[in-house]
Formats: structure tokens, C-alpha cells, sequence
């Protein structure tokens, strides 16, 4: 037999886990039906006994881990950048206390202005992820409220809002420093400007001349300004 390469021993070992991981689930189970000409047999999957044995503790995890994995990651970050805006406010007032300068003002209001972009738009991606791990919750918590009970336009509403919800919050930055850096706003519109006449070929040209003392030209050339 010819050794397998890393790649398939990889999907092997993966396909080896998963099926571990179902199987403490779910098992296989062999139907046959007899007739008095043949014998089919048919295959299904059911609860394995593990699971059925340990049904609470299995609910209660799920529970937990859907908690967890989807609300406290965004708890972790919101409260990491809060930290961050802290330092910052932090950086703020030691480095007035050192410099008195004319600078010094200027410069304040630059940090506050991070540290207010910095929380605009981790609350907003805060905000947007809520949604499309809530119908999840809610069915965990209460059963009912699933794609085939009697709450199944709220939960498709709130399911397609999510998925446009998911897709905003991914641009949550660009729009956030859009609104609130003139600086970002000035720097993108120039990158855009260049972008446009660099594809529509509307280049300008710079012409510089030099002169000697007595009045005659010495060199002339022209620069092209993308």
C-alpha cells in the first residue's frame, strides 16, 4: 500500500474526530424488514445511550456553550477596548501634567477623538452582532420559538435582519472613521481622486523653469502629478 501524503492523513484524522464527536450523539441503527422473497436492510441515526443517560447535562451544556462562544467573545471585546480607551484617557492627563506647551491641546483633542472612534465603533459591532445569535438563544431557552412554531415570521424576520446585520458590522470601521475623521475622509477621497485620473488617464502636468541671474533659461522640464 502506497503511504498517504500529510494532506490526506489530515483529512483522515479530521473525518476520524468528527465521526467521534457524532457518534457520542447520535448512533447508527440497522433496520431490516423481511418478506418472503428478500431481505432489505436500511440504516438510520438515533440518540445514543450516552446522550439519552446524560440528557440534562447534554441540554445544559449546549445552553452554556452557545452563551458563551457567542455572547462572551463580544463581551471580551467591548470590555478590551474599553480598557484601551481608558489608557488612552489615562495617557491623556499624564502627559498634560508634563507639558504645558501650546502643542499640548492640540494634541488632547487628537486622543479624545481616537478614543471616542475607537468606542463608536466597537459598540456598533457590538451592537450588530447581537442579532444573529439571538434566534439561536431564544430557541435554546424557549423551544417554541423555532422556524415551525408559531413565532416562525419573528424568527425568520429577525434571521434575515441578522444575516444584514452580520454583513454591516463587518464595515463597522470604515464607516465609523468615514463619520467621524475629517483627516481619514480627506486622506480616502485624495486616494480615490488619484485612483479616478490615473484610470481615465486625466493626469496633470507641472512645469518648472529655471532661470540664471542675467534672465536666460537654464533648464526647463515638466513633472507629470498622479
Amino acid at each position: 500500500m502506497a503511504p498517504q501524503d500529510d494532506h490526506s492523513s489530515g483529512n483522515m484524522l479530521f473525518s476520524q474526530t468528527s465521526t467521534e464527536v457524532i457518534n457520542s450523539v447520535c448512533t447508527p441503527s440497522k433496520n431490516q424488514s423481511v418478506s418472503s422473497t428478500a431481505v432489505s436492510s436500511s440504516w438510520s441515526m438515533r440518540y445514543s445511550d450516552m446522550y439519552l443517560w446524560n440528557l440534562g447535562l447534554m441540554d445544559t451544556w449546549a445552553t452554556v456553550a452557545s452563551v458563551v462562544w457567542m455572547y462572551g467573545a463580544l463581551m471580551f471585546g467591548l470590555l478590551a477596548n474599553i480598557l484601551l480607551a481608558a489608557c488612552l484617557w489615562s495617557y491623556t492627563r499624564v502627559r498634560s501634567n508634563i507639558t504645558t506647551n501650546d502643542s499640548t491641546g492640540k494634541r488632547d483633542k487628537q486622543v479624545r477623538q481616537t478614543t471616542v472612534t475607537v468606542l463608536v465603533s466597537n459598540l456598533a459591532f457590538v451592537f450588530l452582532s447581537l442579532l444573529p445569535v439571538s434566534n439561536s438563544l431564544a430557541n435554546y431557552l424557549q423551544p417554541a420559538y423555532s422556524s415551525r412554531g408559531n413565532f416562525r415570521y419573528t424568527y425568520l424576520l429577525v434571521h434575515e435582519v441578522g444575516q444584514l446585520s452580520f454583513s454591516l458590522r463587518m464595515c463597522t470601521d470604515l464607516f465609523t472613521f468615514l463619520l467621524l475623521s475629517s483627516g481619514y475622509r480627506a486622506t480616502l477621497l485624495k486616494l480615490i481622486g488619484r485612483a479616478f485620473s490615473r484610470l481615465t488617464g486625466e493626469e496633470g502636468t507641472k512645469s518648472r523653469v529655471y532661470h540664471s541671474d542675467s534672465g536666460t533659461t537654464v533648464q526647463s522640464f515638466s513633472l507629470v502629478t498622479i
